[in-house]
């Protein structure tokens, strides 16, 4: 393996970093589909949590808004992780996963528990943004006339 200047090592040790991370996230979020709104609206009341405040809009027993968000935390642990996994649409969708885990992260330190583990893969979902998805990926991005392709 090269040390340094990156090439295929770089680009093998970030498909690890992927499939490693994505496939936990995907583990993670995969009950909480099957759960259904109860969980949803407990995860998305999270971001209520952080003092962020939330119009009451009441669905059939569920409050709307709270149910969607943490719905969308759901997808975003699943379907956003397949996609960092193969590298389609890469850095949105490591970006979707880093808010979700430093929400769930924050929430966790409000509440004084084990706060640990979302900030790790935050981290880490934050760190594959910047870097992007290197070579080993699904779509490999078109580079502008003249300038070399970058993620």
């Amino acid at each position: 393996m090269a040390s340094g200047g990156g090439g295929r090592g770089l680009d093998f040790g970030l498909l690890v970093l992927r499939i490693g991370f994505g496939a936990y996230m995907i583990k993670h979020g995969w009950g909480k589909i099957a759960a259904g709104p109860d969980l949803w609206q407990n995860l998305g009341g999270a971001v209520e949590s952080l003092g962020v405040p939330m119009p009451k809009l009441d669905v059939n027993g569920y409050n709307f808004t709270k149910t969607v968000l943490g719905f969308m935390a759901m997808l975003s642990e699943t379907l956003g992780a397949a996609f960092v996994i193969i590298g389609w649409m890469f850095r949105p969708a490591a970006v979707l996963v880093f808010i979700t885990m430093a929400v769930a992260a924050a929430k966790h330190i409000n509440r004084g528990e084990p706060f640990e583990l979302p900030l790790l893969y935050a981290v880490a979902f934050l760190a594959l943004a910047f870097t992007g998805a290197g070579s080993l990926q699904l779509t490999q991005p078109k580079a502008p006339k003249g300038r070399a392709s970058e993620d």
